[in-house]
């Protein structure tokens, strides 16, 4: 398994998995209010336990201060490296390196993360990316809802592109066809509660734990790897300290 850990921001992409360990729409909501989530049995300790002991059993590349993004894709594709943490995203780069270096595009696959929930079904979560609207101002409404309409209904641009279609009648793309082959359940997470929008992120920001960024990750390789004192439980206690202390402060 390759980190990406001098370039980092690949180190946040596997906080994109909260939801998906337990099948948990509410996985983000719930770790605002909750004094311990690196706890065993909370989405967010597992993803982290599987990066301290995937790193610990020696698993990943030797040297994590000499990564390269741009490299890895290209080791990816011929074989060197087996299994990154990315989103969706990734998988069409990581596809055209394989086609770059004479190797079938197939050959990359994409799974969701190795947890089973309690009612033993494999969940994934998909969310928006960029959004389309129409100018309240426009006078030309009509034909900007025409051109929305066709793009999302028939231009073919989430087939090419291996994203999943906003339409529900729409199959998952040929790039993700593993997920529906093996019965993976797609959630999308619950919004905030009202008042509580930006509670989760304020947390995150006051206790300097940085969830949808790296530099917590990067000191939980380092431990991993003799790099740094302590071990998985005196850093995860760490870390629940500083979330559980912030949750007070901010009330």
């Amino acid at each position: 398994m390759y980190t990406n850990y001098k370039d980092g921001w690949p180190l946040s992409q596997w906080s994109g998995n909260l939801g998906a360990v337990t099948g948990d729409a509410d996985a983000v909501n719930t770790m605002a209010e909750n004094a311990a989530p690196w706890t065993e049995g909370n989405d967010i300790y597992a993803i982290d336990s599987l990066i301290y002991e995937t790193v610990a059993a020696g698993l990943t590349e030797t040297d994590p201060l000499t990564t390269n993004w741009e490299q890895s894709k290209v080791d990816f594709a011929t074989g060197k490296i087996a299994t990154m943490a990315l989103g969706s995203w990734a998988i069409s780069q990581l596809q055209a390196a394989a086609d770059d270096n004479g190797v079938d595009p197939s050959t990359v696959g994409y799974m969701t993360f190795p947890a089973t929930g309690a009612d033993g079904t494999q969940y994934a979560v998909v969310g928006g990316d960029y959004n389309l609207g129409i100018n309240v101002n426009s006078n030309v409404k009509a034909a900007a809802r025409a051109w929305i309409d066709f793009l999302i209904e028939d231009s073919g641009f989430t087939d090419t592109q291996g994203m999943v279609s906003a339409l529900l009648s729409k199959d998952l793309p040929d790039n993700l066809s593993g997920l529906s082959d093996n019965g993976v359940e797609l959630i999308e997470l619950n919004a905030a509660p009202a008042g509580k929008e930006a509670l989760f992120n304020t947390i995150a920001e006051k206790s300097q734990i940085d969830i949808w960024a790296n530099i917590y990750r990067q000191k939980l390789i380092d431990i991993a790897r003799g790099a740094a004192d302590g071990d998985k439980q005196s850093y995860f206690d760490e870390l629940n300290k500083r979330w559980a202390d912030t949750i007070t402060q901010v009330g």
